[in-house]
């Protein structure tokens, strides 16, 4: 019987994904997401620099550029963190791990991914928007002004109204005009672009007040972009974003705040965020790479699902991982889970395609809510645990339903290829 359709499908799409790693473990970079073996070559943005092929310690840039890679013995020698990178607009505020939590990880488990996290310049959010149809410029822009440490409850229609007070919302829609509400508040703004073109919408605050995106953390299911008026138009806005850079003024991101944004390719998250909330990025299927903030505790239900996430730096501040929170994520080769992640969720890893889960830093055995964190793998994967911890884990609740996936011997994974 010869291959089928949906098998000559599945090689096409390996040997794509192929191309990209071997572009990647040989330093190099590839942005956005590509479809054909001529996306992959126009995607290439930089490397070939053998110093930065993936080895046991690697920092990334927010975009998944990997900026160094050390060897366990290379980077326990060092005395200081590498150089921090700079980007125009924006301030490096440092690396997801300092240099002593870092050392002790790596000197006890023998790996670590490290990201850079930014804040924008002049503490400002930025959101780089393409209008690109003559018939879609009046563009919405959901934003929720509050006091600083407030929460949000109940009706975002009642907060006009009770909650008003001196805050101060400044919009530069970026093409010379500028919109200053006055009174907190949840807004569905509306501004209307004269010419197609490539624009940054910058949004500030004064002292004393914050910034909500979007309109989920109060129930509403909108991003930030989300037309309110015509829902069969919402894809076509969210879709005009392309790059977001949060600033001073935002404490969280909250649920759904850029859900169906399919063109985003990058997002840079401050240290200041401390909480994802549901969806906030799910659908974003251009988004190839994310550095999470030390101080993110939980990666919340579905915040990456479907994206094209090609890296993704966890810090170990991490102790749960939610339901479908990567479900779909079909790019990712591999990935390493701190080891302060005590719970994951149903279908967290669902359908990711990856080689291997590697766990085998671990000094306990996570707890695992359901057996289904793993549904929908390919034929070939495995989850890698440190071997004193093998017999347990083999027969451990909802764990042993993998029992065959198990294994301690990395080298099982590398001749399976």
């Amino acid at each position: 019987m010869g291959t089928t359709i949906a098998e000559k499908i599945q090689i096409i799409k390996n040997n794509r994904d192929a191309i990209w790693q071997a572009i990647v473990d040989k330093g190099g970079n590839i942005t956005g997401n590509f479809l054909t073996y001529a996306d992959a070559i126009s995607g290439i943005s930089g490397g070939g620099n053998s110093s930065t092929k993936r080895s046991d310690v690697n920092f990334y840039d927010y975009d998944g550029t990997r900026l160094y890679s050390y060897t366990m013995a290379d980077f326990l020698s060092l005395s200081s963190m590498p150089k921090l990178p700079s980007r125009d607009g924006l301030i490096c505020q440092g690396w997801n791990y300092d240099i002593d939590i870092a050392k002790e990880y790596v000197e006890e488990y023998g790996k670590l991914d490290i990201g850079a996290t930014y804040i924008t310049d002049d503490g400002k959010t930025r959101l780089y928007i393409d209008i690109v149809a003559d018939g879609r410029m009046n563009i919405p822009l959901n934003v929720f002004l509050i006091p600083e440490g407030f929460t949000p409850e109940g009706n975002p229609e009642d907060y006009n109204d009770t909650i008003v007070s001196n805050g101060r919302l400044i919009i530069d829609w970026g093409d010379g005009n500028i919109e200053e509400i006055v009174n907190c508040g949840y807004y569905k703004l509306r501004h209307k672009y004269q010419e197609i073109g490539n624009y940054v919408i910058s949004i500030a605050t004064n002292e004393g007040y914050e910034l909500i995106l979007g309109g989920g953390e109060v129930g509403e299911w909108t991003g930030i972009m989300y037309d309110q008026d015509d829902y069969t138009t919402n894809e076509f806005y969210s879709s005009m974003l392309k790059y977001v850079e949060i600033g001073n003024n935002v404490p969280r991101i909250s649920s759904y705040a850029f859900y169906k944004c399919y063109s985003l390719a990058s997002v840079v998250i401050p240290n200041s965020i401390t909480s994802v909330g549901e969806r906030s990025f799910n659908q974003c299927s251009s988004l190839a790479s994310v550095v999470i903030p030390n101080g993110v505790t939980t990666i919340g239900p579905s915040v990456f699902g479907n994206c094209a996430l090609k890296s993704v730096v966890i810090p170990n501040s991490v102790t749960s991982i939610d339901s479908n929170a990567f479900y779909s994520c079909t790019y990712m080769p591999s990935v390493v889970i701190p080891n302060a992640v005590t719970s994951m969720g149903y279908n967290a890893f669902g359908n990711t395609q990856l080689k291997y889960y590697d766990f085998s830093h671990y000094t306990s055995i996570p707890n695992m809510t359901t057996s289904s964190i793993f549904g929908y793998a390919n034929d070939n994967w495995y989850i890698l645990v440190p071997s004193h911890l093998y017999d347990t884990w083999i027969n451990e609740s909802n764990w042993s339903m993998w029992a065959d996936r198990i294994i301690t011997d990395k080298s099982i994974i590398d001749n399976d290829d």
